[in-house]
């Protein structure tokens, strides 16, 4: 969990809540409630540490600065607040109870995406330079905006700042598919707190990034939004915390986070975007995006839509190496899911698109993860191992490459080197569309490595997380749970595993998961036979 953080500052909106944290307000659909000072600080953590759960030792920190308070003290603390709130326990709407364990804020917060105060204007060049397109490009162009300082005292929290947006520059242009405004352009709008679609008028960009770093004593905590500049829509806001030790450390931390982070929302905003457009008006980078929005959806025909939009999308721009990355996946997924006649074909099409891709971009990372995929659907794990460390190099942040690359690594057996990059994964990117996969594969790792009440755990969270019907999870929290000996819970997944597939056995696991190890097999056996028992 992210531990709360010890300062804050600006607005936070949630549900018909406007908690304003400098004047210490509270208004309830814009009538102003009455909060002790503890009973305010107590909503504060709660707030600003959503979504994540609070436990008590942690509100004991942070709500009474670490003196000792009983648990019944702090149960009686959240039933007075709950009082104020008019919550309900029964059927919370603000509040959870997680028993045994702690609490949780349940609306969602929306952070202030820049709460300095400084220059109100721009301290560069008001006038566009003359002989410059500011349209914007066909690619998503992005402007990552200085984050301000605030409470620096020291020379060092500047450099900080500053480093930490040099850094958030570096990683986001590592994505090939951004066009990112440099930094020397960037920096002009340092001291500046303007609307984003103004921002987004001066750059000819469409998104803004922005946040703000404050200081505490030996901690530091980071807020930062992404905005659409055209539309002034905010689309992602997020808020990490940690200590100034290891100052490096902690600013590459941070910015492979928000990197992490704002590289998917851009790509499903581009998605959404072109999910809007006319098909005839459609252009290479617009059809491409399309075809990944079919992809993602996984709703009936999706495979042979997206498959559609990424061929118009080859027709328009032939050295666009991306499109034979979607092409390479939309086969991958044909294959890995057997929703194909003939799934041999399916292998060689990904990976004679994977091939094409890296061609055409050798420096693009998806480019990378589409062959890494493919060679590891047709079993060819030291290639595939290979592809994907060269795509996790070129971009750090990319969290669906170190999912990628961790997913192989699980079948050769490097199943604790497989977790930790997972928890990497899962770090970029903690909301991340496949949490449910992150978490399939966590809890295989931990089934060949012996741990099986904790590969059963892992692996019935995942399963709730999956959006869309697929056999290959539910069949890993069944046989997870088959080997931690939960045969209620194993007999209910393998049932559902066998209505959505009929007659599925061991064979069609190991056709998708094919484990390389010997003692897996074993294990993957014994799981089976247990089942087969129980159905």
């Amino acid at each position: 969990m992210t531990t709360p953080a010890i300062s804050s500052a600006g607005r936070l909106h949630m549900a018909d809540l406007d908690l304003d944290l400098d004047q210490r307000r509270l208004t309830q659909a814009g009538n102003e409630l009455k909060l002790s000072k503890l009973n305010f600080r107590l909503l504060e953590v709660l707030a600003t540490a959503a979504p994540a759960l609070v436990t008590k030792d942690e509100l004991a920190d942070h709500v009474w600065d670490g003196r000792l308070v009983s648990p019944e003290t702090i149960s009686q603390r959240i039933k007075l607040l709950r009082k104020v709130l008019g919550d309900n326990a029964q059927s919370p709407r603000y509040i959870e109870v997680v028993r045994g364990q702690g609490y949780r804020w349940l609306p969602r917060v929306k952070f202030p995406a820049q709460v300095a105060s400084a220059t109100p204007s721009f301290v560069g060049n008001e006038d566009a330079p003359a002989g410059i397109d500011l349209n914007l490009p066909q690619q998503p162009s992005v402007v990552v905006l200085p984050f301000d300082a605030i409470g620096a005292e020291e020379p060092d929290h500047q450099a900080f700042a500053e480093g930490l947006t040099h850094d958030v520059i570096t990683g986001i242009g590592r994505a090939r598919s951004l066009f990112v405004v440099a930094r020397g352009t960037a920096f002009m709008f340092k001291g500046s707190r303007q609307d984003v679609r103004e921002v987004s008028a001066k750059l000819g960009v469409r998104y803004v990034l922005q946040g703000s770093i404050s200081f505490a004593g030996s901690r530091v905590r980071v807020t930062a939004a992404l905005a659409d500049g055209v539309s002034g829509a905010e689309l992602w806001a997020e808020r990490m915390t940690g200590k100034l030790g290891d100052v490096f450390e902690i600013q590459e931390e941070i910015a492979n986070m928000v990197v992490g982070s704002i590289e998917p929302q851009i790509e499903f905003a581009e998605q959404e975007r072109a999910k809007l457009m006319s098909p005839n008006s459609l252009d290479a980078w617009s059809a491409y995006h399309r075809g990944w929005w079919h992809l993602n959806s996984f709703a009936p025909g999706c495979f042979d839509k997206a498959e559609h939009y990424f061929l118009e999308a080859e027709r328009l721009d032939p050295a666009f190496a991306r499109t034979q990355a979607g092409l390479s996946c939309v086969h991958w997924v044909r294959g890995f899911l057997e929703v194909t006649e003939d799934r041999q074909e399916s292998i060689e099409q990904s990976l004679e698109r994977g091939l094409k891709s890296v061609e055409l971009d050798r420096r693009d990372p998806l480019a990378h993860w589409a062959l890494g995929r493919a060679c590891h659907l047709n079993k060819d794990f030291e290639r595939s191992i290979e592809a994907l460390e060269t795509a996790n190099t070129l971009n750090p942040s990319f969290a669906i490459g170190q999912f990628a690359q961790a997913f192989a690594m699980m079948h050769v057996g490097d199943n604790e080197r497989s977790n930790e990059i997972l928890d990497g994964a899962r770090r970029l990117s903690p909301y991340d569309p496949m949490s449910y996969a992150i978490l399939g594969v966590q809890s295989v790792n931990h089934a060949m490595l012996g741990r099986y009440e904790e590969a059963a755990d892992l692996s019935v969270r995942g399963a709730k997380l999956m959006a869309w019907a697929c056999q290959m999870f539910p069949v890993i929290a069944a046989y997870c749970n088959a080997l931690a000996g939960r045969e209620d819970v194993a007999k209910s997944y393998f049932a559902r595993l066998q209505n959505e597939r009929p007659g599925y056995k061991k064979q069609d696991y190991l056709r998708a998961f094919p484990h390389q190890v010997g003692t897996d097999l074993e294990k993957i056996d014994h799981a089976f036979s247990a089942l087969e028992r129980l159905h």
